[in-house]
Order: C-alpha cells, then sequence, then structure tokens
C-alpha cells in the first residue's frame, strides 16, 4: 500500500511538473511571439518612417516636378529638412525652373528698359544670402536685362533713354497701408547686373549693411543713389572703377571712414551728396580732378583740415 501510494504520488507530482512545464514553455512561446510581434510593429514603424523620408529621395526629374508649384519662398526653407532636398533646391536648374512658374520674364529689348516698384520676388532677392542659387538665377535672369532700376522713393527716368531728368514720388504700401522697405543688405550678386545696369535707386529703402565692393563692378553705371537708408561702414576704395557715373548720392546714412581718393577718377561726376554720414579725415585733394562737377554736398559729417586749393 505504502509503494502503491507512493508511487501514485510520484506520478501526480511528475504529472502535475509536466504541466506546469508545459504552461511554462507557452508562456516563454508566447513571450517570444510578443517580441517578434513588437519587433514586427517597431520594424513597421521604422518602414513607415523610412518611406516618409524617401519623399527628399525621390528622383530629381520627380521631385522637381512636386514641388516646383511651390511658391519659391515655401521653396527655399525646405532645403533645411534632408541632404535630398538641400541637393535637389540648390541646384540652379530647380531655381530657374521655380521662379519661372511665377515670374513673367522680362521682355527681350534692345533698347533700355525702365523698371519701378519692387516685386514680393525683388524683396525675396535682396533678404537671401548672396551664395544662395535662388539669389543667383533671379539677379541673372529677371534683372540682368534692365537698364533701370528705381525702387526709391523718389524715382527719377535720369540717365533712361536719354530723356530729361524728371523726378516723382512713388511710396510703396503694402496691404496694411503700411510703408513697404526692403529691410536688407545689398546683395553680392548685384555685380551680375553689370552689362545692362545705367540707373539704381535703392534711396529711401531700409537698406542695412555696408555698400558691397561688388557695386564696382557695375562699369556702367551713371546714376547711384543710396540714400537716407541704414547703411554702415566704409565708401569702397573701388568707387573709383565707376567712371561713366555722373550722379552719386549717399547721404542719409551711417558710413565711416575717409572719403576714398578714388572718386577722384570719377571725371563725368555731376553731383556728388555724401552729407549727413559720420566720414571722418580731409577731403581728398584728388577732388580737384573732378572737372565735371556742379553739386558738392559734404555737410554735417566729421570732416577736419582745409577744402583742398586743388578744388
Amino acid at each position: 500500500m505504502i509503494n502503491t501510494v507512493s508511487s501514485a504520488e510520484t506520478v501526480a507530482t511528475t504529472a502535475t511538473t509536466a504541466t506546469w512545464g508545459a504552461t511554462a514553455k507557452q508562456k516563454e512561446k508566447g513571450k517570444e511571439k510578443g517580441k517578434e510581434k513588437a519587433k514586427e510593429m517597431g520594424k513597421g514603424k521604422e518602414d513607415a518612417s523610412g518611406r516618409a523620408k524617401g519623399l527628399s529621395d525621390l528622383p530629381h526629374e520627380l521631385a522637381a516636378l512636386v514641388f516646383g508649384w511651390l511658391h519659391p519662398k515655401a521653396a527655399v526653407p525646405l532645403r533645411l529638412l534632408s541632404r535630398g532636398f538641400d541637393s535637389l533646391l540648390s541646384s540652379a536648374h530647380f531655381a530657374r525652373a521655380n521662379i519661372a512658374r511665377f515670374v513673367q520674364h522680362p521682355l527681350q529689348s534692345k533698347t533700355r528698359v525702365f523698371r519701378s516698384l519692387e516685386s514680393e520676388f525683388d524683396r525675396l532677392y535682396f533678404k537671401l544670402s548672396a551664395d544662395n542659387v535662388y539669389a543667383m538665377e533671379y539677379a541673372r535672369v529677371y534683372l540682368a536685362p534692365f537698364a533701370a532700376l528705381d525702387f526709391g522713393f523718389e524715382v527719377s527716368s535720369r540717365g533712361v533713354n536719354n530723356d530729361e531728368p524728371r523726378r516723382f514720388n512713388v511710396r510703396r504700401f503694402d496691404g496694411k497701408g503700411h510703408l513697404s522697405n526692403l529691410e536688407a543688405a545689398i546683395p553680392k550678386s548685384i555685380a551680375l547686373l553689370a552689362k545692362n545696369l545705367v540707373h539704381l535707386n535703392l534711396d529711401d529703402c531700409a537698406i542695412l549693411g555696408c555698400i558691397p565692393p561688388e557695386i564696382c563692378k557695375l562699369e556702367n553705371l551713371e546714376y547711384l543713389s543710396l540714400a537716407d537708408n541704414s547703411i554702415t561702414g566704409p565708401i569702397p576704395n573701388d568707387i573709383g572703377y565707376l567712371k561713366k557715373l555722373e550722379y552719386l548720392y549717399l547721404g542719409g546714412n551711417m558710413l565711416t571712414g575717409s572719403i576714398p581718393d578714388s572718386i577722384g577718377k570719377l571725371l563725368q561726376l555731376e553731383t556728388l551728396i555724401l552729407r549727413v554720414n559720420e566720414l571722418s579725415g580731409q577731403i581728398p585733394s584728388s577732388f580737384g580732378n573732378l572737372v565735371s562737377l556742379v553739386i558738392l554736398d559734404l555737410h554735417s559729417n566729421r570732416l577736419s583740415g582745409a577744402l583742398p586749393t586743388e578744388i
């Protein structure tokens, strides 16, 4: 009896152990399946994430077709999203095609073309960094054909189509009735306008920063006004390269440093206005070479010394 009971207990214990063992195995299997499902779900998320990121890895032709319909103001910031976007949106081909959807190409003409009142794209051009492909393409294609860019408060046709000088006031208001300003520095890509530009008026446009040396590459320029802005720094030393300049108005800024001697090389200069700045030093003796000069205004600066006898 004892042996029989003992054997029965052993069998029962063995059966119980086997049952618990089976249950444990099932639990382990369940856990493994759970892990696999979780892994699959995670993988699914990664795949989904990969598909989302893949938008920036589309073939350039397809991506250009999709994003080419975005307004440049919306397209330019997308460069920061990924390397794919940056590569696409940094290409001259895409920038050219994108701008073309929103900006009418300037009419090709052999005569001098006069352009006044800046557009939203002109303002975007001034606000973009100098190396931005949009700025370069816009300057090359949409601004370079013009002989005169007159965005100033006082628009002048002087030097355009050989007409008599005439001036008329133009205020640029936004939709809320506020005066619209460029509020940016003059882009270095201004040099791309050298071939045709003879007249540049940016007075009272809230221009910031320094006068870029590249402006001295506008070798055909006859009229230059940057008056009544917030321009700082010196007058570029290479200003003397603008041999055809007849009118130079830089008054009402915060220009510092001395007046460059090279201004004396501007033999066709008739009007020179540098008033209300912070220019210092002496008046260059080279001013004696300005044989065409009619108007000279240097008041409200920090100039010192006597007036050169050469003048």
